[in-house]
């Protein structure tokens, strides 16, 4: 709203555990003021090493935020359990109030462990993300956290590493995507039926009371990954496209495998680029995030490596 800005540092702060921060610009947006809204500590039972960023009402549909509505994130570490905490921020007094919606790895730690990916909010105020580690199979979960009366109520939706060799999915990263249809979807970085090191990109569906899960797509299927493999930034729903990057593979033949950009439909996947494709990865190398798409459906990201001066670059990939 306004032009402010909202986000977290994963450490340091007045605590030592990062801080929920917002930055605000003067009229001409060339000086901004920094206030802390929170301070994490760690370790700290009421968590601590926010890694992702806030969600809000709206989000999801591309709505702005108003600067008054309660944010939501994650850590993850600390909480009662150690283990990483789902939190809320709201605004209703003079100063910011922080709530721990859910402490996770309860009892033996079915419910997930360490969530690292920014959670995202259904048009009901539901709460969906992933966790890492945890689940009764070690590969991470889905969660769903609703409100429920005074309090919230968390749901796992989906526990990955539940079949031999990991083939249903390890590792869920990047944050999860509600389509047209209200279908979460999403990557894990580990599993799928090539491998553990290939990674998939999957979707829940509800169906009455239960949520059922579908593999969309198993990576590095093509001989030398020439699809890609390991995606870890999630994946952008357009007009029923599904948008993302893979880490690794790509198009051998012209000297690349430092990743893709890639698009699902259906099941089918074309690659819309392939990474280090230029002399020295000179076009960037190994895109961990997601993407971002403009008016006129270009799509934009990052790379973690490569570029001329050998630490990533800034890309557009036009259609």
């Amino acid at each position: 709203v306004n032009g402010i800005v909202y986000g977290t540092t994963l450490n340091a702060g007045e605590n030592g555990g990062g801080t929920v921060y917002k930055l605000t610009p003067n009229a001409n947006k060339k000086k901004w003021t920094l206030k802390t809204l929170y301070s994490f500590c760690y370790p700290c039972a009421t968590g601590g090493e926010p890694n992702a960023g806030l969600t809000y009402q709206g989000a999801q549909s591309g709505l702005p935020y108003d600067g008054t509505s309660p944010l939501y994130g994650v850590t993850l570490y600390g909480g009662a359990n150690s283990s990483g905490v789902a939190f809320s921020l709201s605004f209703e007094g003079k100063n910011p109030k922080y709530t721990v919606l859910h402490d996770f790895c309860l009892t033996d730690c079915s419910d997930g462990k360490q969530p690292e990916s920014a959670m995202v909010m259904d048009a009901d105020g539901n709460l969906f993300g992933t966790t890492r580690d945890g689940g009764s199979g070690f590969g991470g979960t889905v969660f769903e956290i609703s409100p429920k009366g005074s309090g919230y109520k968390t749901t796992i939706l989906h526990q990955f590493c539940q079949e031999a060799d990991c083939t249903d999915g390890k590792l869920p990263r990047g944050t999860l995507n509600i389509d047209g249809s209200g279908n979460l979807i999403g990557t894990a970085v580990e599993g799928g039926v090539n491998g553990l090191g290939t990674g998939l990109a999957y979707r829940l569906s509800k169906k009455g009371q239960r949520w059922v899960y579908t593999v969309l797509y198993n990576f590095c299927s093509i001989e030398n990954c020439t699809d890609g493999g390991q995606p870890q930034g999630g994946v952008l729903d357009v007009n029923g496209d599904l948008i993302g990057t893979a880490t690794y593979g790509g198009d051998h033949d012209n000297g690349g495998s430092g990743g893709t950009v890639f698009k699902l439909h259906d099941k089918d996947l074309t690659t819309l680029y392939s990474f280090c494709t230029k002399k020295n990865c000179n076009d960037g190398s190994n895109p961990v995030s997601g993407v971002a798409l403009d008016a006129d459906d270009n799509v934009f990201g990052v790379t973690n490596s490569g570029g001329q001066n050998h630490d990533g670059v800034v890309f557009e990939v036009m259609p």
